[in-house]
């Protein structure tokens, strides 16, 4: 008589190592190729993992479709990774008011370009950001908690963590 293997479920410790090596893997494809189109990444049942190019969906509409796959392949994690534009500044009046101008974040001289990933699911929810300003050596931040934005609580299950 055999007995059947049940599936063995990512912790949040193995998804934060994972998602630690993804980043490093993810950075330097960024500096190499000068730039990185939008991916997923569902972590599955049996500790897989699959990568989702999302290059092709409007940006609008990138969480449903992550989270919608992730319903239907039982993902309990999510991951996201994209290029984005970030101004730091002191002064967000400023700020609104360029934006409301109509130009974009990218085109502000004070812009500098960043790669993110986001990871979520029970008992983990963090963003990693890398960015290199002109003759600067990579510059990494990672930050561990409850996240918010467009991108944050991928895995619907922010409430878990």
């Amino acid at each position: 008589m055999t007995t059947p293997t049940r599936s063995r479920a990512w912790t949040a410790a193995e998804v934060r190592a994972h998602s630690d090596r993804a980043f490093a893997v993810l950075v330097d494809l960024w500096q190499k190729m000068g730039g990185l189109d939008p991916i997923g990444i569902l972590y599955l049942p049996e500790q897989e993992t699959v990568a989702v190019p999302m290059d092709a969906l409007p940006k609008h509409a990138l969480k449903a479709a992550l989270q919608g796959l992730a319903a239907q392949v039982g993902a309990s994690h999510i991951a996201f990774a994209a290029e984005a534009s970030v101004v730091e500044t002191d002064d967000p009046v400023a700020m609104e008011a360029w934006q409301a101008s109509g130009r974009s974040i990218h085109e502000h001289p004070d812009a500098v370009d960043c790669l993110f990933l986001t990871v979520d699911g029970p008992g983990i929810s963090t963003a990693m950001r890398a960015w290199q300003k002109p003759g600067e050596n990579v510059s990494v931040e990672v930050m561990d908690g409850p996240m918010s934005g467009s991108m944050a609580n991928l895995s619907g299950r922010l409430g878990e963590n």
